[in-house]
């Protein structure tokens, strides 16, 4: 724990572990060929759990925040948690979800491994080992399950 002040007033105190997420929710349609030739095969679920930090400094971030985001970042919901009700978590900080193809959600999973300047800074973890999943707060292990 550590304080955070204001001049000589202690405003608040933060633990220097607290996790707060960005999580990342993708429905991702499969092309069906054989004469159907379209994006309508099984739909599998892609989920991204982010710590909020770092999403800021993604170039999906910086993406998203321009005022004509382009394909696939246009086809996004966000969805931010009102972190000062009661009845919400103050882990899962933000909600991205949509229906993709399979070409968007690696498009996705790109601008999330590239920093702010386009430079490769970061590579994707799947949260399948036990030791991973430990730290992660209660809502952001209920939202790994998504991706299962």
């Amino acid at each position: 724990m550590y304080n955070v002040t204001v001049g000589n007033a202690t405003v608040g105190r933060r633990d220097v572990g607290e996790a707060r997420f960005v999580a990342i929710l993708l429905n991702e349609t499969t092309w069906l060929g054989g004469g159907f030739n379209c994006w309508c095969g099984p739909t599998v679920s892609k989920a991204f759990l982010v710590p909020r930090s770092v999403f800021f400094e993604t170039e999906l971030y910086q993406r998203l925040n321009e005022s004509n985001p382009v394909s696939p970042l246009d086809k996004l919901t966000f969805r931010q948690n009102d972190t000062s009700a009661s009845s919400n978590s103050d882990d899962l900080q933000a909600v991205l979800s949509r229906n993709v193809t399979s070409n968007d959600w690696l498009v996705v999973l790109d601008l999330l491994t590239l920093n702010a300047t386009n430079a490769e800074v970061r590579a994707a973890i799947a949260l399948t080992n036990d030791l991973f999943l430990y730290p992660l707060p209660d809502d952001g292990m209920r939202f790994v399950e998504y991706d299962s």
